[in-house]
């Protein structure tokens, strides 16, 4: 599970499974809206992911990164090497 590792985003998912949202965890999800009252634009979006990237919060992100950006890195080496 890839949300193992945080205990509160983990029960969050569990009580939006079935139905069940504390009102801390509206107050939790509210906080994380990128725009209040409307619908984020797309360069609103794309700036809070690249926060998100460069932030230490995000180590799992950081990882997944590095291990797509290794494999794209040795899928270019076997297309030199062919």
């Amino acid at each position: 599970m890839r949300h193992s590792g945080d205990r509160k985003y983990a029960d969050l998912l569990s009580a939006v499974r079935i139905g069940q949202v504390s009102d801390d965890q509206v107050s939790l999800l509210k906080q994380q809206l990128i725009a209040k009252s409307r619908r984020a634009t797309l360069p609103e979006i794309t700036d809070k992911y690249q926060e998100l990237a460069d932030s230490d919060c995000n180590a799992e992100f950081h990882y997944v990164k590095s291990q797509q950006n290794s494999a794209s890195k040795g899928a270019k080496r076997i297309q030199q090497d062919q």
